[in-house]
């Protein structure tokens, strides 16, 4: 018996010797400064110096273990080793670049492209420098390079969207159209760059090209929503040239296009509401309203109780505003508009 205790007793011992050191064995956690994690990311940049994940990852670590300092010195090391090796030079520019060193990195991606003259990343990120430290002329020139050197979609619509943005500051009108030609060619069902454009033509005193380029837009047809929107806008331009009635016309063939509860009508119909404010003859719209609104809902009596408040027909209002609040009693807005004009009479 006494042996049997000693032998349990002996054999406890060593199973808990076994679980602590096993324990120990499962505490142990690697250094997030790991030579070999380090050497991967190092190696991916070698490969991919323009890779922004491996060098975000890289630059934590550092920043985390050793500091920033440490890593730029070893990149500036290397590529003062390889000066005729365009990757430690890209990596260091990126380097520069995302610690706040804009003059470093600009010489170090002119460096790049000496070397590299094809590189379209290397010319197109020196040109987003040049924009930041207020060079656009050669911005201008280190875009129009990256777009020469990529047939990449991506790339040349990044490079053209950032030449046709530059244009707009320097008011080269002429640029602008070309830049906006060339993203339209890339996307030729995209209806906003072409509003881009006619908004910026209006803008620098085109107007009537940019009236051109609305006009053109709806000629390419596109369904009842898009041709609505493009309506809007040429209306609001007609309206700033004090072309009121064109505006007027505009805004009422916009409202034609879309069924009864699409969220731009509102927009469409307070437009036309403050062409006639303007002119002081918000009575003739009324009647028009009256007269055209066959099957008022909710969103035609609003907009008729709001006019007849507006003129001071207080008991039409009052009438219009419940219309809206009887298919529609959570209708908060209108029930505050309801309960100010009860007040107002002393209700």
């Amino acid at each position: 018996m006494r042996r049997f205790l000693l032998v349990a007793l002996v054999a406890t011992t060593v199973l808990a010797q076994f679980r602590a050191a096993a324990e120990d064995d499962w505490s142990v956690r690697r250094s997030d400064f790991d030579p070999r994690i380090i050497g991967r990311y190092k190696a991916i940049l070698a490969a991919h110096p323009d890779d922004g994940a491996a060098l975000g990852r890289l630059l934590a670590l550092y920043r985390q273990h050793r500091g920033v300092a440490a890593l730029i010195a070893e990149y500036r090391g290397a590529a003062k080793a390889q000066p005729g090796a365009a990757a430690p030079q890209a990596i260091l520019g990126h380097l520069l670049r995302r610690t706040g060193d804009l003059p470093g990195a600009i010489a170090q991606f002119e460096t790049v492209r000496r070397l590299q003259p094809r590189n379209a990343v290397a010319a197109a990120t020196l040109a987003e420098l040049l924009v930041k430290i207020g060079r656009p002329s050669e911005a201008v020139t280190a875009y129009e390079a990256a777009l020469q050197a990529t047939t990449k979609t991506p790339e040349r619509r990044r490079c053209l969207r950032a030449l046709a943005d530059l244009a707009l500051i320097n008011g080269d009108l002429a640029a602008l159209r070309r830049h906006h030609e060339a993203l339209i060619a890339l996307e030729p069902g995209n209806v906003k760059l072409r509003l881009e454009l006619a908004a910026a033509l209006a803008k620098h005193g085109q107007e009537q090209e940019a009236i051109l380029q609305y006009e053109a837009l709806l000629k390419r047809g596109g369904d009842a929503a898009s041709r609505a929107d493009v309506l809007k806008e040429l209306g609001a331009l007609q309206a700033k040239l004090g072309r009121h009635v064109a505006a007027a016309a505009t805004y009422r063939r916009a409202l034609a296009l879309l069924p009864g509860q699409h969220w731009l009508r509102r927009d469409l119909t307070d437009r036309l509401i403050e062409l006639y404010r303007q002119r002081e003859d918000l009575r003739t719209l009324v009647r028009e309203f009256e007269a055209t609104f066959d099957h008022p809902g909710p969103f035609e009596h609003d907009v008729l109780g709001r006019l007849y408040e507006e003129l001071g027909d207080e008991s039409k209002a009052q009438e219009a505003y419940r219309a809206v609040l009887r298919p529609a009693p959570p209708a908060v807005e209108t029930r505050v508009r309801l309960v100010g004009l009860h007040e107002r009479n002393g209700r």
